[in-house]
C-alpha cells in the first residue's frame, strides 16, 4: 500500500501533531489548576485519577487506552499514528505541565484572574486540538470519538462533540414536563436515546421525571391518534389518552418511604395538569388537595428516582434540590 505522505512530510506532520498536543496539555493543566471548573473530558480524567489514586496523566492514558481497544473492534480506520502518539505522550505532558504551572496558577489567585486563565485555557485547548486535527495523522482516542460518531450517524461533528462532552459529565437526569405525546413517534424512533436513558437510570443515575418526562419513561405511550409507541421502558406501565383534564391543581405530596428527594413522612408541594394518564401512576407518595378531602396515590420513587405526574418547584424545596445534587455527586464519584 502506498503511504499517505512521503516520509519527510509524515515526520513533519507528526511533529506538528505533537506541538498541538503539547498546547492542549498546557491548556488542560491550566484549566484544572484554576480551581473554578474544567472541560468535560478533563473532569472525567480527574474523577478517574482521584478514584484510582493515580496522576491525571495516568488517568488520561487509561481512558484513551480503553477507547483505543473499542475502536479496534468497531472500526480500525480511526486508529492512526496520532492516536498512538496521543496515547503515550499526552498524559506525561499533562503531568509535566501541571508541575510547571502549579506554583503560578492556583486557587489563591483573585477570582477575576482565574476567570481570565480559564478563558485563555479554552483558547489553548481549541488551538492545540485544531493543530492536532489538521496534522492529518490521527487524533487522540478521546477526540476521535466525536469524529467516529459523526461519520457513523451522519451528523455534524460539532453536535457530536457536544454530545460526547455531555456523556463525560452527566451525573443526573432532569426530565421535565411537556407534551411527549405530540412527538411520540419521533421519540420512539430514537432508540439509542431510549436505551441510553433506561441504562443510565437502571444503572443508578439519579433522575427526576415529571409529567411528560414521566410518560417518556413508560413502556409505551399513545399519540393523539391512539397509536402506541415504544418509550424508554423504565416504568412498567403504558401512557394513554383520556380526552379530559385529570387530577388538576395544587397538591401536597407526603412520602410513604425514604426516597431521592425526601424522607418518609416529609412533604413536597406540587401540581398536576395532564390529559394523558398511566396504567401505573405509582404509590410512593400520597397526594392531597388543599382544603379538600380529595387525594390519590402517585409517583414511583426510590433511592435514585422520582418519577410521576406531579410537577415540583425545586426552588421552593431547597432540601429536595440539595438531596438530588448530592445523589448526582455521589453517582459521579462512583
Amino acid at each position: 500500500m502506498k503511504p499517505a505522505y512521503p516520509a519527510r512530510e509524515f515526520i513533519l506532520r507528526v511533529l506538528y501533531f505533537c506541538l498541538g498536543t503539547a498546547v492542549c496539555a498546557l491548556g488542560c493543566s491550566a484549566f484544572v489548576l484554576s480551581g473554578i471548573g474544567t472541560d468535560p473530558f478533563s473532569m472525567l480524567m480527574q474523577g478517574v485519577a482521584r478514584t484510582a489514586h493515580i496522576s491525571n496523566g495516568a488517568a488520561h492514558i487509561a481512558i484513551n487506552f480503553t477507547l483505543l481497544v473499542l475502536y479496534f473492534f468497531i472500526d480500525r480506520k480511526y486508529i492512526r499514528a496520532g492516536t498512538f502518539a496521543a496515547l503515550f505522550i499526552t498524559g506525561p505532558m499533562i503531568d509535566a505541565a501541571s508541575r510547571l504551572l502549579r506554583g503560578v496558577i492556583h486557587e489563591g489567585l483573585p477570582f477575576p484572574v482565574r476567570v481570565v486563565i480559564v478563558l485563555a485555557s479554552c483558547a489553548l485547548i481549541a488551538l492545540g486540538l485544531s493543530a492536532s486535527i489538521n496534522a492529518s495523522v490521527g487524533v487522540g482516542a478521546n477526540d476521535s470519538l466525536a469524529i467516529l460518531l459523526s461519520d457513523k450517524l451522519h451528523l455534524q461533528f460539532r453536535w457530536m462533540r457536544v454530545a460526547v462532552d455531555l456523556t463525560f459529565v452527566v451525573s443526573g437526569l432532569l426530565l421535565g414536563g411537556g407534551y411527549p405525546e405530540l412527538y411520540a413517534e419521533t421519540l420512539s424512533r430514537n432508540e439509542p436515546m431510549r436505551r441510553a436513558v433506561r441504562a443510565a437510570i437502571e444503572g443508578g443515575m439519579p433522575a427526576i421525571a415529571e409529567c411528560g418526562g414521566f410518560l417518556y419513561l413508560h413502556r409505551s405511550l399513545e399519540d393523539a391518534d391512539g397509536n402506541a409507541h415504544a418509550m424508554a421502558g423504565v416504568i412498567a406501565a403504558e401512557g394513554f389518552r383520556t380526552g379530559r383534564l385529570g387530577r388538576f391543581g395544587y397538591v401536597t405530596l407526603t412520602a410513604r418511604e425514604e426516597n431521592l428527594l425526601c424522607g418518609a413522612g416529609e412533604t413536597l408541594r406540587a401540581h398536576e395538569f395532564h390529559y394523558w394518564d398511566s396504567t401505573g401512576p405509582g404509590a410512593a407518595f400520597a397526594a392531597q388537595k388543599p382544603q379538600s378531602s380529595r387525594g390519590w396515590d402517585c409517583v414511583h420513587a426510590g433511592r435514585t428516582l422520582y418519577a410521576g405526574f406531579p410537577h415540583l418547584y425545586l426552588a421552593g424545596a431547597p432540601k429536595a434540590a440539595e438531596r438530588f445534587l448530592r445523589a448526582a455527586a455521589d453517582y459521579q464519584r462512583g
